[in-house]
């Protein structure tokens, strides 16, 4: 038998969802038996079929890209192994991913001198989450990509600020922000963060008098010791807020 089958007809679109695509096609004819089709994608031979209908699970895992259109030819074959010519290409698209990621929840939020890192719980997505976005007072400030949870924001001014967190997908789909997380950036003065320079201030000063090392109580100009120093910088910045 040296007598290939016809040519089947283009294959028509059945079922489609994100990540498959369902075809059929009018089957060929042959001398003596078509055996099958064999069904490709792009040019590439993604499967074969005995019937005339074919569901394209695409690659593992995963399956086919949403949104993504893709170009599909069928060839039909006989017990010998004569093949047809390839059918004429049908473009078909994979449904659109039009579901949005979890809405994330910030787990914690630190500070050290003028820099925020903050960190949240990951969010869950129908296809994957691709990333995230951090906002400071609903402006953003910084993305992340992948699973990547935290965020360091340098350079903050003084200043109590609200941050939330927004995931996202390949598609371009957000999730509901998070509920925010406020902070708040001390100025240096501030030896007692409590939003004011003031008494307070001096009187940590007074108690940690006469100490030193990175970071000691009360050093409010950042010498490594607390002094009289200390205390002329504190009344150059008294009774200012934030």
């Amino acid at each position: 038998d040296s007598q290939a089958p016809t040519v089947p007809s283009s294959p028509t679109k059945g079922t489609v969802t994100m990540t498959t695509v369902g075809l059929s096609w009018t089957g060929s004819t042959d001398n003596v038996g078509v055996t099958g089709y064999k069904i490709y994608r792009n040019g590439t031979q993604v499967g074969t079929s005995a019937t005339t209908s074919f569901t394209d699970n695409g690659p593992s895992p995963g399956g086919l890209t949403p949104g993504t259109s893709y170009s599909y030819t069928i060839s039909a074959y006989d017990a010998a192994g004569n093949n047809s010519a390839a059918s004429s290409a049908t473009t078909i698209s994979t449904a659109p991913d039009t579901q949005a990621p979890t809405k994330p929840t910030i787990t914690s939020a630190t500070t050290a001198t003028n820099n925020v890192t903050i960190s949240w719980s990951g969010s869950t997505d129908n296809v994957a989450v691709t990333g995230y976005k951090v906002l400071r007072n609903g402006t953003q400030v910084g993305t992340t990509t992948g699973a990547v949870t935290s965020f360091e924001n340098k350079t903050v001014p003084v200043g109590t600020y609200q941050y939330t967190i927004v995931a996202v997908d390949a598609a371009g789909n957000a999730s509901t922000p998070s509920d925010a997380k406020s902070v708040s950036i001390y100025g240096s003065a501030d030896v007692d963060k409590n939003g004011v320079v003031n008494i307070q201030d001096i009187a940590t000063i007074l108690a940690n008098y006469g100490k030193s090392g990175a970071g000691v109580a009360g050093d409010a100009n950042g010498d490594g010791v607390v002094n009289i120093q200390d205390i002329a910088y504190i009344l150059t910045y008294y009774g200012s807020t934030g």
